[in-house]
């Protein structure tokens, strides 16, 4: 079974609306919008995978890693970690 990913519904829009229009190469604006919105959301499915692992993973050594790595993708400051 596949797993399925949800994104905002503007960015859903915005992407429909480009392959309609027959991939316009002169509307930089909304591919680079649409661009943007694809990244965000990997950046955040990066983060959820980790965080996963932090939580479920059976390795302690595993755990704490992906812990520091998801504290470095969130932006925390090390001086702010426990």
């Amino acid at each position: 079974m596949q797993k399925r990913v949800q994104i905002q519904s503007d960015l859903f829009d915005l992407m429909v609306s480009y392959i309609q229009d027959h991939y316009d190469a002169n509307d930089r604006n909304r591919y680079r919008r649409i661009v943007d919105g694809i990244k965000e959301k990997q950046e955040a499915m990066a983060r959820h995978n980790v965080y996963t692992v932090y939580k479920t993973g059976q390795d302690p050594e595993m755990r704490e890693l992906a812990r520091q790595v998801y504290l470095d993708k969130a932006g925390v400051l090390p001086d702010y970690r426990w």
